[in-house]
């Protein structure tokens, strides 16, 4: 099974619209402390990650 050159449109576009969402909360909801603390949860969930 594989998915469709519109499949994978659709699935891109709608990726993009989730990113663009979360950055424009992530810009205009937290104040610059709760950025770096999100900035610095991230880090550590990407260490996890990596291990």
């Amino acid at each position: 099974m594989s998915i469709t050159k519109e499949g994978e449109s659709v699935l891109s576009d709608v990726r993009a619209a989730k990113q663009g969402w979360l950055v424009e909360a992530i810009d205009h909801r937290l104040d610059p402390a709760q950025r770096r603390t999100l900035t610095e949860a991230v880090t550590l969930v990407e260490r996890l990650v990596a291990e």
